[in-house]
């Protein structure tokens, strides 16, 4: 034993620093490999933290872009009610379209003979005694011309001397009298009344009537002409010729009235061509003022709802972020603790509120804004001017820059006063105290005491309000503004495209026909205007089409215009600076 120990110790004193050095590395490398472990755990945690994070970061970011979208969705019915009642284009369509329909013609209608009730249902009888006085009386009156107007009292005249017997009259136009006291006291009763309002049918059967008597002698089958007496030839001649006199005279008389009522017609003042031009120019007016209203107004909103949620979204991340934190790590013991960077919920509440000031009042500022640039711009032009889509186009463009832009006083700038853009404060959000507090008044949040109160005291609301205003102001918000708004003004344009035969690809239409070319030619094509801007519309006919793209503006589903908002890269990326925006807190 003694010499197998000796051996072992002495070998192992021999190699004690090769034992050393091995055990050295062994237990090196498996420290390092420890080391490197954790480290890799960590570096894998820290890569899946932040990857959730980011995740947890787009998500709410995108979701809060799907609610911005899903808000002004939701308010533009508010606003486009009032927006149409104060631009009703549809109640100055229905007036034109009242002015525009003739009116309804009537029938040109026969003179109308009038005999008394008493007179016409008389029976006619002749005796033979008194049908020679009768035949030489109408011999009279054939001989001299009979006006429409012969008076009564020339024919009772006729008559006054005959005896207490009946006293036919076989001319149907004359007045037939009974025997009796003759009242005197009427002289300006007319044997004949003459009426071109009234309906043909009297005058059809009364002539018809007195056709059959003077031809047939006879009124019916009892009548007294036929058991007394024949009517003789002549008289029945004169009796037609006097009927015939008076139908001419009459017709002649009214074809004169109507002829020189055509002829009068053009020199009458043209009051209903002035009303007409009037509504038409009115038309013009408030169907554009109220289509470009609608297209700012989508913008204004669009801009303003991403700000306030952006900005309550961007206190609702760094509040989750926060509780994360406090569940992962101990070091905050009191959880209960409300996080510094959340906002409470009436905070919020009254935040929003305050969209209800462009809603109600800043449209209407706005819309006064858009209708003087619309009046200076399209005053001058006639509604049967013939406009090309660059017409159109530049128009609406001198509208723009009068709308985007303020004006300076000439003592505020050197020599022609000019104009500095403008940012749309006034429209968006109230400019004082006191108006701050009518919105919170007049949209129910608060009474009057109380929204004192919490605009004093709540600092979380104020910071928020002063916040919104310096972004509003701010250059980055110009700059958006005008790239959202060109882009709302280009899907307008496109919506106008087919109208000019201009499809949205930029190539020509089927209706614009170029004739086919041979190979040598087919290097060189010249571009006519019309290939290029499209052809010529009447102003007018762009009247509906206009007001239509106002329509789909405010209530389209799908609205297009929201989408193409919605799409824009400038508008999430304004989105992303604000929701990214912690330093400032």
């Amino acid at each position: 034993m003694t010499s197998w120990w000796r051996k072992t110790s002495r070998y192992l004193s021999s190699h004690s620093n090769l034992f050393i050095i091995t055990g050295g590395l062994v237990g090196g490398a498996y420290l390092v490999s420890k080391y490197a472990i954790s480290k890799f755990q960590q570096i894998q945690e820290k890569l899946t933290n932040d990857k959730n994070a980011k995740e947890n970061l787009r998500r709410r970011f995108a979701q809060n872009q799907e609610d911005c979208t899903f808000t002004v969705l939701a308010l533009l019915p508010t606003l486009g009610d009032q927006l149409f009642t104060k631009h009703n284009v549809e109640q100055l369509t229905e007036s034109l379209r009242v002015q525009a329909t003739p009116p309804v013609a009537l029938p040109p209608t026969e003179p109308s003979i009038h005999v008394t009730p008493g007179e016409t249902h008389s029976p006619v009888s002749l005796p033979t005694d008194v049908a020679p006085a009768a035949a030489q009386d109408l011999h009279q009156e054939a001989s001299t011309p009979v006006a429409a107007s012969t008076p009564e009292k020339q024919m009772l005249s006729d008559v006054s001397s005959k005896p207490d017997s009946t006293s036919p009259q076989l001319n149907p136009l004359a007045k037939s009298f009974v025997p009796g006291k003759v009242d005197t006291s009427e002289p300006q009763t007319t044997a004949f009344a003459v009426d071109a309002a009234d309906t043909s049918s009297q005058a059809d059967v009364q002539p018809s009537l007195s056709e059959e008597v003077i031809a047939n002698g006879t009124t019916g089958p009892d009548s007294p002409i036929t058991q007394n007496a024949e009517v003789p030839p002549s008289l029945a001649s004169h009796a037609a010729a006097k009927i015939d006199v008076e139908k001419s005279s009459l017709e002649s008389a009214n074809h004169e009235s109507s002829h020189m009522d055509a002829q009068g017609q053009p020199n009458k003042p043209p009051a209903d061509r002035q009303v007409k031009l009037k509504l038409w120019n009115n038309l013009k007016l408030t169907a554009f003022t109220r289509t470009i209203t609608s297209l700012y107004c989508v913008v204004l909103l669009t801009l303003q709802t991403h700000i306030q949620l952006n900005l309550i979204g961007r206190y609702a991340y760094l509040a989750s972020v926060e509780a994360l934190a406090r569940e992962a790590d101990d070091v905050y013991p009191d959880t209960s603790a409300q996080s510094s960077h959340g906002l409470d919920h009436d905070t919020e509440r009254l935040y929003l509120t305050f969209s209800w000031w462009f809603l109600h009042h800043g449209w209407d500022r706005l819309s006064d804004r858009v209708s003087s640039a619309i009046e200076r711009s399209f005053s001058p032009v006639s509604v049967k001017a013939q406009l090309s889509m660059a017409d159109l186009r530049a128009l609406l463009n001198d509208a723009r820059y009068l709308i985007e832009h303020d004006s300076l006083s000439p003592s505020q700038s050197v020599g022609q006063p000019t104009r500095k853009r403008a940012n749309f404060m006034d429209i968006l959000f109230p400019n004082s105290i006191d108006q701050e507090v009518d919105i919170l008044v007049g949209a129910g949040a608060l009474d009057a005491n109380d929204a004192h109160y919490a605009l004093a005291t709540n600092h979380k609301l104020r910071a928020l309000l002063d916040e919104t205003k310096d972004i509003i102001e701010s250059p980055d918000f110009g700059s958006v503004l005008a790239l959202c708004t060109d882009r709302v003004f280009e899907t307008f344009f496109n919506s106008l495209n087919p109208t000019f035969d201009i499809p949205s690809t930029g190539k020509l239409n089927s209706t614009i026909h170029v004739q086919p070319l041979s190979a040598f030619e087919s290097r060189f094509q010249e571009i006519t205007e019309e290939m290029q801007h499209g052809k010529r519309v009447r102003l007018a006919s762009l009247f509906p089409l206009v007001s239509r793209q106002s329509q789909m503006a405010i209530r389209g589903v799908p609205n297009e215009y929201i989408e193409a908002l919605a799409d824009s890269k400038e508008l999430r990326a304004f989105s992303a600076v604000l929701y990214a925006a912690w330093s400032s807190l």
